[in-house]
């Protein structure tokens, strides 16, 4: 039986019903755990009013090991960015139709579904920031490809492709990171310190490109490049921390440093 959507409008309300009923069901699986009470913290007077301000940029950013992990996350991110953001001025740019351009999407949306439950096995396996150092491995020759090639409908459409898949990969594959490596019991509080970093980088990046894009000509070939540059850089941060990571333990004994 074929299930025809008259609207767009009942597309948004069939995804909205799927997206209720995923998140529903995973409130009702997840239960919370046993947790000692709460350390009882001290009155905040004028004196002490930056105190927790003070305490908790030591605490996140004065360790050599947690700084080099949110770089290498923060670079993993804006490797993507330049590709992402200039994507449809780009496919434009080269004449492919907005058809061809959401069937690309489509096409690396369905490969990501299929490689998402593997890779979820992987990095349990293996580890996530081995799954990270793998995908920037691999989207650098993605890049550089995209840069050298990506001058007609068809090559650009292969690079596209190429691009959204290991971006997808990355983003699963490292998706649990920082619930592997930063402390448990203050993870929130590392969490939004590498935030913090993320965004600031994320609302230079884009306003940034747009001014290298507009110095050049247009010419959305250099987005590639740029991605691969960043990359490279996010790829030798990873391995920084891998460095690390196995200094403080490895996969056998790792504690993640107070």
């Amino acid at each position: 039986m074929r299930i025809a959507f008259h609207s767009s409008g009942e597309i948004f309300v069939g995804l909205g019903v799927l997206y209720g009923v995923g998140f529903a069901l995973m409130c009702f699986k997840v239960k919370e755990g046993e947790y000692p009470p709460p350390e009882k913290a001290a009155p905040i007077t004028r004196a002490n009013i930056l105190a927790p301000v003070l305490s908790y940029l030591k605490e996140c950013y004065s360790n050599p090991f947690y700084l080099s992990l949110f770089l290498a996350t923060t670079l993993g991110m804006l490797a993507l960015g330049p590709v992402n953001t200039f994507s449809v001025f780009h496919s434009r740019s080269l004449g492919m139709s907005d058809d061809l351009y959401g069937k690309s999407l489509a096409l690396s949306y369905a490969f990501s579904l299929v490689f998402s439950y593997p890779l979820g096995i992987l990095a349990d396996r293996f580890h996530p920031l081995r799954l990270g150092m793998a995908s920037m491995v691999i989207y650098l020759p993605v890049t550089l490809y995209g840069f050298v090639f990506a001058t007609t409908v068809s090559t650009f459409f292969i690079a596209f492709v190429l691009h959204t898949v290991v971006s997808g990969s990355y983003l699963t594959g490292t998706a649990s990171i920082g619930q592997r490596l930063l402390p448990m019991a203050k993870f929130g509080q590392f969490g939004s310190a590498a935030g913090i970093i993320a965004a600031i980088c994320f609302m230079i990046l884009p306003p940034a490109l747009g001014v290298f894009i507009g110095s050049i000509n247009h010419n959305y070939r250099y987005v590639f490049l740029l991605a691969s540059l960043i990359a490279a850089a996010s790829l030798a941060t990873y391995i920084v921390v891998f460095l690390k990571y196995k200094k403080l333990g490895g996969d056998a004994a790792y504690v993640a440093p107070e």
